[in-house]
């Protein structure tokens, strides 16, 4: 009977690990710019219809060796409209060389960038492009 019991604990336990992963995850690859840039970029079901986006980047060089006038890195989505959205500032760890952002976005479909900027708060992704990935995460 306990071995009965733990087998479906056992199940269940697997299940749950299951379901609680990403619904997406692509890897994410440095432009020729800067080639030596790795990373993944996961989806993962928030509240309601919202998704969590989570993206990590390794090798990540400092922001002024992408662009000597750059001092951040910023992540961007363009979802179907066609308009970018800052989705933040990827926080760098300077030791590590690792970046990091999350956001909550309602999009399933979207172009991720990330950008070499200044200070200024730009409308549109600069030129000095790190990353560029196509997502899709299709409806579950």
């Amino acid at each position: 009977m306990k071995t009965s019991t733990a087998r479906v604990l056992a199940v269940l336990f697997a299940a749950l690990l299951v379901s609680c992963g990403p619904m997406v995850r692509v890897a994410l690859v440095g432009t020729p710019e800067v080639d030596s840039v790795i990373g993944k970029l996961e989806l993962e079901k928030a509240e309601g219809d919202l998704v969590l986006l989570t993206a990590v980047l390794k090798e990540l060089p400092s922001p002024e060796k992408v662009h000597p006038d750059a001092t951040r890195f910023l992540a961007w989505i363009t979802g179907p409209s066609g308009e970018p959205r800052i989705l933040g500032v990827v926080e760098r760890d300077p030791v590590k060389r690792e970046g990091r952002i999350g956001a909550t976005i309602a999009d399933r479909t979207f172009l991720f960038q990330v950008t070499a900027e200044g200070e200024e708060t730009p409308d549109e992704p600069s030129p000095h492009v790190v990353v560029r990935r196509q997502v899709t995460a299709e409806n579950e």
